[in-house]
């Protein structure tokens, strides 16, 4: 539509233009006509008022997110090697897999926070400082590999990530204990005050 205004703007000046009473001349003329038609123009581009639209398509590719717990209760032993051995081999083979599909996948190892203090797992902390740095940005789902011993306060912040977290699993049998309960005394009842 504005176009056609401008067009008509053209055509209309060069009419207006092309014989002038008094007579000027041509240079006067053709810089007049080309005056007009800016103006013309503004003023049909400032009526039609147009929204210029710019549509930019960014693809990214969904984001796996893959959380291995490095704490001190994953350097339990068995025969087979340590739990942190065992889990870092099956979060590398889901890796491969996920990198395979066209996943981006970041691998990233956990304690109390991202680089905390490997004597507690806290979860809760983790995935916190990973909201704060913007980590979690088109992440799809998380990948936890974890022997379940969280320090966290509050359990029920799971809910609260809105993503879905696949927690894997292995069947470790430790070869050493810490402790060992042999003999344990209770009393059958209890009276509470």
């Amino acid at each position: 539509m504005v176009y056609l205004g401008i067009i008509a703007a053209i055509g209309i000046t060069i009419f207006y233009y092309w014989r002038t009473m008094p007579e000027i001349s041509r240079f006067r003329r053709y810089l007049l006509a080309i005056l007009r038609i800016i103006a013309l123009s503004i003023v049909m581009i400032l009526l039609f008022n147009p929204i210029i639209r710019y549509n930019r398509k960014l693809e990214r590719k969904p984001h796996q997110l893959l959380l291995l717990d490095n704490s001190v209760s994953m350097q339990e032993t068995s025969d087979d090697g340590s739990k942190f051995d065992q889990f870092q081999n099956s979060a590398q083979k889901i890796n491969k897999i996920l990198i395979d599909k066209g996943y981006s996948v970041s691998l990233i190892s956990f304690a109390n926070g991202i680089d905390g203090d490997k004597s507690s797992s806290r979860l809760a902390a983790t995935i916190s400082e990973m909201r704060e740095d913007d980590k979690l940005r088109n992440t799809e789902e998380i990948f936890l590999f974890s022997d379940g011993w969280f320090d966290d306060s509050d359990p029920e912040f799971i809910q609260n990530i809105q993503l879905p977290v696949n927690v894997q699993y292995h069947n470790f049998t430790a070869s050493g204990f810490d402790l060992e309960v042999v003999r344990l005394k209770y009393n059958q009842r209890a009276w509470l005050k």
